[in-house]
């Protein structure tokens, strides 16, 4: 039995390559399709939606971990802000703060006091910063 020649082999191999070649371009397009304009205009638009309601669940979720947290600390015995003294009611006015002071131990400063006060803070953040700067 002789060998076939080199050259002769050859052919039946390329014959085989170019049907793969012929059969992978049929099965893989040239180029990709493109999506519609408004395909993408609503992708964005779902996602900003989305992004949106993400970032409201979120702040709830804060909101509510962090009232919940006060709450508990302050059931434990630990002395955080008087959560009592809410705005809502009216508790921040002056008739209201006043037990909460007296039990505290404090009594009000008169309003000269808290105007020195504001201006020292004035005077220290001037010469930090420059002329002009605000407490």
């Amino acid at each position: 039995m002789e060998k076939a020649s080199s050259a002769e082999s050859a052919e039946p191999r390329a014959g085989h390559v170019a049907v793969l070649r012929r059969a992978v371009a049929a099965i893989r397009p040239t180029s990709t399709p493109r999506r519609h304009a408004a395909v993408t205009t609503y992708d964005r638009i779902t996602r900003a939606i989305g992004l949106g309601v993400a970032l409201v669940l979120m702040v709830a979720l804060w909101l509510t971990g962090s009232f919940f947290t006060l709450q508990w600390l302050a059931s434990v015995g630990v002395r955080v802000a008087n959560a009592g003294l809410d705005i809502g009611n009216a508790r921040r006015t002056v008739p209201a703060v006043l037990p909460v002071l007296s039990s505290c131990g404090l009594k009000p400063a008169p309003q000269g006091s808290l105007q020195l006060w504001m201006e020292t803070r004035r005077r220290v953040a001037a010469r930090r910063v420059g002329a002009g700067a605000a407490c």
